[in-house]
């Protein structure tokens, strides 16, 4: 090899398995690494990095992706491991970019999935944020006992266009219209 593209390689049974090159680009699995690492899937839908914990080895995390065999539809997946069961925790979409936790088909942009529903597909006005659940679903709000819990409706025009303010320290619900009380 030539000074500008050297690089050491480690084989086993005369395949390279990893690269490592002058600039200090690793590859695994790839004789082109690209990024200071870089793990080449040799197949589809294959968990590519694996952590295990270190008092058992059936128990961890991993990252890798699935695949329907075309790239737009690559799904990067964070997930879980525990008693030799994969548990797909975080599924990231390419063609999307939607995000779906315990969800590999989210929704919308964001996907909580507890349990399934039964219901296949969230309307496209309302799914930036679409909750799941079987059985009862809900959102929570924590906040200080002398503060407030506030969701805010705004637009191009009007930053505080309507709210609904939960206030601890009154015990009291604030709907807002164009920022004027309009029920309490």
């Amino acid at each position: 090899n030539s000074a500008s593209d050297s690089y050491t390689a480690f084989r086993i049974d005369n395949s390279e398995k990893v690269r490592i090159t002058s600039a200090g680009l690793v590859g695994i699995g790839t004789s082109s690494p690209a990024y200071k690492l870089t793990v080449q899937a040799s197949a589809d839908n294959q968990d590519l990095i694996r952590l295990n914990h270190p008092s058992a080895s059936t128990a961890g995390a991993m990252l890798g992706f699935t695949t329907d065999g075309t790239t737009a539809n690559n799904v990067v997946t964070l997930g879980v491991q525990y008693s030799n069961a994969d548990f797909d925790v975080i599924n990231i979409q390419r063609s999307t970019q939607n995000v779906g936790i315990n969800e590999t088909a989210p929704q919308g942009k964001l996907h909580v999935k507890t349990s399934d529903s039964g219901v296949s597909s969230s309307p496209s006005h309302s799914n930036e944020l679409v909750l799941e659940n079987s059985t009862n679903g809900g959102i929570t709000f924590n906040c200080g006992a002398s503060n407030s819990a506030t969701m805010t409706f705004q637009n191009s025009s009007n930053a505080d266009d309507g709210s609904i303010t939960y206030r601890n320290s009154e015990r009291e619900f604030r709907f807002k219209t164009a920022g004027a009380d309009t029920v309490r």
